[in-house]
């Protein structure tokens, strides 16, 4: 009788190890989901913004002679070039955010990433 005891705490240990490896599992799931969705929202919200900093740039070069008149070129230049060195910033995050996944993926596949 007392193996029967045994033999139930064991099934009932091996179920709830198997419930919280499910719960791990499809937790891990959902997150690299939410991570990935992010990530391509993010992408799409920076690159069209992008865009339109590249055609403001043009629309600044064109409008040149009429800022420097007015007294605001110097100015709006600040504000192009900032927004460049940012852009810059963001470009090399993202390149190490590749290598470093890149890099999880080729040593760790067991994740799935």
């Amino acid at each position: 009788m007392l193996s029967g005891w045994v033999l139930h705490y064991c099934s009932v240990i091996i179920k709830m190890f198997d419930k919280a490896s499910n719960y791990a599992r499809r937790g891990f799931v959902t997150l690299k989901h939410h991570a990935k969705e992010a990530y391509k929202h993010g992408r799409n919200f920076m690159s069209k913004m992008d865009y339109g900093f590249q055609v403001l740039k043009k629309l600044h070069s064109v409008a040149a002679p009429m800022l420097k008149d007015a007294g605001v070129h110097s100015k709006t230049s600040k504000v192009i070039s900032d927004f460049d060195r940012i852009r810059d910033k963001v470009t090399g995050f993202h390149e190490t955010a590749s290598q470093a996944v890149s890099n999880i993926r080729r040593k760790v596949p067991e994740l799935g990433i």
